[in-house]
Formats: structure tokens, C-alpha cells, sequence
């Protein structure tokens, strides 16, 4: 990430954010190679996980400074950056080996030298604190475990000193902590040096390592990082080394790792919403032609309804509680507060309605309203519209459930035998008896619990039993489309007696060429 807000971030071939005109020259392989693959390297944690070593992530505006940012994610590694004539090297993590070794014959002693072997008492940290961002806590702010050292307070006189970490973008708490003990380590590196050396060490660069031997200061080899490099008029370099230890970042997950509780927030989902003022009464409809037809009017609240599409209602028979319809009114109609139910119905007959929202999207659930008893009123067919004068009407409606089959791959059809109530959605056939005994017969199917059954396509074939023959209808094969809700025509059928007659209606899936369902109608009485 440091590496490519350098070399500038561009969108569509527009600089947008970062550095301009710094090529890939610039910034020498060796060591952001060298830093990619610190990066990378695996730790353990306590649980036995193992994590890269370093890893960031946030949001940075376009408007916070460049060399802010940098900053940013170079504390979630420890890491150091110098620029050295133009170019631009990276470190982090542990220290290298030495590219340079010297001793104490090699110091120009002539010149100025410097050291700071011990801090004041008010430049002392003997602990560390740091905040991070936690995404199990839905990514906020978090304060990590403190990283307390008694035994270096001890040495402090007993003073506390801590030290204050932001680590917004660093979102994982086991780095949080390596992050936190590698610099309270450094920070008891207390020895600083100035040093100036002859032409030999003129290889040495800002964030390079070296090795001194120093029998003045007690130093066998002792590893010290380069932060300051001047070169002199004289071609001699001045060098300001701060001591290091290789194994500051050194990490033993059983006896480093602190306990770091999450809190995940709780979210509580929407209550289920229950269909306000629901209401259901029986009246009768005329046409245009003076034609009555008998109907459920079902009534609602719809006024400040947000994320509502409409309403889902079940209409079923208060005997047998076979379901005679189930529907859905979509968005228009419900904000008018009411719709007008049909199908499936009869005069002067007993039903019970329910209903619930159709919620928006998938936010929050919908509750059924209790069932509603309402009767149709009474409502008589004219000879004109049967071709005679006898009133007679009569329904039809499914009430038993026969065999459920398997289908070819042996499984179980996800329709239990028996189960009328779902059963009665997919299929109901309903229908009247017109003079001279002929019947009217009206499948209809549930589009929406089809589609839940996962049936692409259905045929229905009508057969009655007349006086014990089995007698098919004439075009009993009517193909079902799952855009609408009827098979859009009626099947007709005159008997030959004025007995009772009892359909059988079947379904078929296309899917894979296998029965799957058989419901069988109650008896319809045939007036003469």
C-alpha cells in the first residue's frame, strides 16, 4: 500500500491521489521486496492459527495528506522509511544482518562524537497502550490490552511511564499486541551514538545495519541501526546509530498473548409486522352486464406503510379447511385499503380469511393475522346466464390427498400425504352445475406455491365417474402457465344420470416426466 501511494494512484489514467512522476527506479527492489516478504511471513497465536506477520486496511480520504497515510501504516508494522537521493527505502520488523563492521582504531577520534547512553527519568517508557480498529466489535475503535512490564516500573523507581499507540488501521488484535511488545522493547534500547568514520563506510545508507566493536564501551559486535548518514567535505561520513536487538520482535504466543475479549454488537432484527385494521365481509358484485357474482371484500390499514408491496391472503372453506384460494395484491391495489376476492367462490357459503404484508426485500418478517369467518351472500345465476331459467349452483373444492409419489431420483415429494392444507394451494378445482345437468368445472393453481414446489410446468387431466365409468373430458389436457393463476377455461361435462359424481384431478411435473401428486374432489351434487 505504502509502495503504491508513492508511485501515485491513478483512476481511468488520471492521478488522483499520492506521488507524481516517481517511477519503479526509484524505489530499489532489494528492500521493498525484502519488506513484502516480512510482511508475509508467518506468526502462531494461542489458538494455534497461524497470521501474516503484518497486514493493514482502512479508509484513507483523498484529502488526508500523503505522507500522513504513509505514516499511518507504517506503525501498524514498526516500519521506518528514508528517502537518499531520491530514492525511497523501506524497513520493518527485525533487524538484518550488518552490511558494515567496525571497531573502536576505525573512529576518526579527531572529530565530533557523541552519545547518549542513559534517557532522563521523564524520557522513560516502561509500558505501552494502543487503540486498534476491531471488526469483531463492527469495526470501531477498540483499546487493546495494556502492555505492562512491573518489573521494568521496578527499575523506574516505581513510575509508570506508558507509551500511546493509534493503530486505526491496523485490524487485527494479535498484531496489535506483537506491534506493542516489539516497541516497548525498542524503547529500552536507550544507547545513541554519533560517530564519524573514514571513506570505507561510505557504502552505508539510512535504515542500514552495522556492528561495532567497542572495548571502551563494553560492545562485542553490538548491532546498531543507521538513522542519520552525512558525508563530509573530508569524504568522511558521519553516522547516528541507535542500538537494536534482533530479538525485539521475537514472539512466544503462549507466554506473550493477552486476553482480548470481543464484544460483538448485537443486532436485533425488526419485529414482525402484523397487518394493520385487517378486516373481511361478504358482498356481491355486478358487472357491467348486470351480472352478480359473490365476493370477499378484505380491508386494511394502508396509510404510512413503508417498505410494504402488499398483501398475501388465504381463503379457505370453514368446513373441511380445504384452502379455495391463495393470492396476493400487489402495490397499486393496496394502497386503495381493500380488494375484492373471487375466485374459487360460491354463494351463501362459509370461509375463512387471513392475511399478511408482502414486506420489501428481506429486512423483516410478516406475521399472519388471525383467521376471519365471513360468508358469501346469497347469489343466484339467471337462465340467460346458463341458457335456461333453473337457479342452480353447486362447488367443487379438494378435501382429501391422495398418494405422493416418488419422483425418478427416489426422493420424496416435498408434499406430505395428507397435508390438505398445502396440498389444497397448489390444486383446487371449483364449479357449478348449469341446467340439463351439464357441469362447469374451473381448475385453478396456486402460481406462487407452484413455484415454492419447484414445478416449471403442470397439466391437469379431468376424469368423472359416471355411474362407475371412467369417462375423460374431451381436451382434459390444458397446460398451466405459472403467470397466471387459472387455466383460463372451464371443462364441461353432462352426465348421463342425476347421481352424484365424483372428480379426480392430477398433477404432473414436466421436470422429469414423473407423476408426483394426485388430489381427489369431494362429490358434486348435480341438480335436475
Amino acid at each position: 500500500m505504502i509502495y503504491n501511494i508513492i508511485r501515485g494512484l491513478t483512476w481511468n489514467g488520471t492521478w488522483f491521489y499520492g506521488g507524481q512522476g516517481v517511477d519503479a527506479a526509484q524505489l530499489p527492489y532489494a528492500s521493498w521486496a525484502a519488506a513484502a516478504s516480512a510482511c508475509a511471513a508467518g506468526v502462531r497465536n494461542r489458538d494455534g492459527s497461524i497470521d501474516p506477520q503484518f497486514r493493514a486496511g482502512g479508509e484513507i480520504a483523498v484529502d488526508e495528506p500523503p505522507l500522513d497515510a504513509i505514516r499511518r501504516l507504517l506503525a501498524t508494522c514498526n516500519g521506518r522509511m528514508a528517502e537518499s537521493g531520491g530514492r525511497f527505502r523501506i524497513q520493518l520488523g527485525g533487524a538484518p544482518a550488518a552490511i558494515f563492521s567496525f571497531g573502536d582504531a576505525d573512529v576518526i577520534v579527531s572529530a565530533e562524537q557523541s552519545a547518549t547512553l542513559f534517557p532522563g527519568l521523564d524520557d522513560l517508557v516502561n509500558g505501552v497502550a494502543a487503540r486498534y480498529m476491531s471488526p469483531a466489535e463492527g469495526w470501531v475503535i477498540k483499546d487493546a490490552p495494556p502492555r505492562l512490564r512491573p518489573d521494568l516500573e521496578a527499575e523506574d523507581l516505581g513510575r509508570r511511564s506508558m507509551a500511546a499507540l493509534s493503530l486505526e488501521l491496523c485490524n487485527d488484535k494479535f498484531q496489535v499486541q506483537r506491534l506493542m511488545q516489539a516497541a516497548l522493547r525498542e524503547e529500552r534500547r536507550f544507547r545513541r551514538h554519533t560517530v564519524v568514520l573514514p571513506p570505507p563506510a561510505l557504502i552505508v545508507e539510512p535504515l542500514d545495519y552495522v556492528s561495532w566493536t567497542s572495548a571502551r564501551n563494553g560492545y562485542d559486535a553490538k548491532l546498531f541501526r543507521v538513522d542519520q548518514v552525512t558525508r563530509l567535505e573530508s569524504r568522511d561520513i558521519l553516522l547516528g546509530l541507535v542500538e537494536v536487538d534482533p530479538d525485539d520482535y521475537d514472539w512466544d504466543a503462549d507466554a506473550d498473548e493477552l486476553d482480548d475479549d470481543d464484544s460483538p454488537p448485537v443486532f436485533v432484527d425488526p419485529a414482525a409486522q402484523g397487518l394493520q385494521s385487517f378486516g373481511a365481509s361478504g358482498v356481491t358484485l355486478v358487472h357491467d352486464d348486470n351480472r352478480k357474482r359473490p365476493a370477499i371484500r378484505v380491508t386494511w390499514d394502508a396509510a404510512d406503510q413503508d417498505g410494504v408491496d402488499g398483501v398475501i391472503y388465504r381463503v379457505r372453506r370453514t368446513s373441511g379447511a380445504a384452502i379455495v384460494d391463495a393470492g396476493q395484491v400487489d402495490s397499486e391495489a393496496f394502497a386503495a385499503g381493500s380488494y375484492d376476492i373471487t375466485k374459487g367462490l360460491v354463494s351463501d357459503t362459509s370461509y375463512q380469511v387471513r392475511a399478511k404484508y408482502k414486506i420489501r426485500g428481506d429486512n423483516r418478517d410478516a406475521t399472519w393475522t388471525s383467521w376471519i369467518t365471513v360468508s358469501t351472500p346469497t347469489v343466484k345465476f339467471k337462465g340467460t346466464e346458463v341458457g335456461d331459467d333453473e337457479l342452480v349452483t353447486a362447488h367443487v373444492q379438494s378435501e382429501q390427498i391422495g398418494e405422493v409419489r416418488s419422483d425418478n431420483n427416489g426422493a420424496d415429494n416435498v408434499i406430505a400425504a395428507g397435508d390438505t392444507e398445502n396440498a389444497g394451494v397448489l390444486v383446487t378445482f371449483s364449479g357449478i352445475t348449469a341446467p340439463r345437468g351439464t357441469f362447469l368445472i374451473f381448475p385453478s393453481v396456486d402460481a406462487e406455491a407452484v413455484s415454492g414446489n419447484s414445478v416449471a410446468e403442470l397439466t391437469i387431466d379431468v376424469e368423472i365417474d359416471d355411474s362407475g365409468v371412467r369417462v375423460p373430458l374431451a381436451e382434459s389436457q390444458a397446460a398451466f402457465s405459472l403467470a397466471h393463476s387459472t387455466f383460463g377455461r372451464a371443462f364441461a361435462y353432462t352426465p348421463s344420470s342425476g347421481a352424484k359424481y365424483e372428480f379426480r384431478g392430477q398433477i404432473e411435473s414436466f421436470i422429469n416426466d414423473t407423476r408426483v401428486l394426485e388430489v381427489w374432489l369431494s362429490v358434486l351434487h348435480v341438480k335436475r
